[in-house]
């Protein structure tokens, strides 16, 4: 959330500037979300649960500042090990998906279905209900032929997508 209400001041800024703010209040975030998962047993971010298991009682044996300084240390290291992998690899995927035609796509949407199917587990329904709204929702706006689709030929969004293609 924090990121989100951030962001429009990064217009002002630079790309470096803009970026470096907001990586440093995404890890501040999850920072703060290990200190409540350590001290309190309270995932302060969904990244945090794990850090409950060891964090938490360590805490309640009297050893929260060295819980504190173990997790600190991991989120540390697997930023820094993220990263290099991220500069390593990231032009490489990039090029990669940048060939994706419609059948690599179809298969990457045909996967993410059985996903939901095979994550809804008793509720199998409700999940494929709620995979379909998605495909459904995502339909709306602007094809990559560059026609409209879906938007009930209301004059705004006419006008945003000819604005957003110039």
């Amino acid at each position: 959330m924090a990121l989100v209400l951030a962001f429009p001041f990064t217009f002002a800024m630079g790309p470096v500037q803009g970026l470096a703010l907001m990586i440093g209040i995404y890890i501040g975030g999850l920072s703060g979300g290990l200190i409540a998962g350590t001290l309190l047993g309270i995932p302060g971010t969904p990244s945090s649960v794990v850090t409950i298991f060891d964090g938490f009682p360590m805490t309640k044996n009297g050893e929260p500042a060295r819980a504190l300084g173990i997790g600190i240390a991991a989120s540390v290291i697997g930023t820094i090990l993220g990263a290099i992998v991220l500069f390593l690899l990231g032009p490489v995927i990039g090029r990669l998906t940048l060939n994706f035609g419609p059948w690599e796509i179809f298969s990457l949407v045909l996967f993410a279905l059985t996903l939901v199917a095979g994550l809804s587990g008793k509720h199998l329904v409700k999940g494929l209900i709620a995979g379909c709204l998605g495909l459904l929702v995502a339909m709306v706006g602007v094809a990559p032929t560059g026609q409209l689709r879906f938007n009930f030929d209301n004059p705004s969004s006419q006008a945003a997508s000819t604005s957003s293609r110039c």
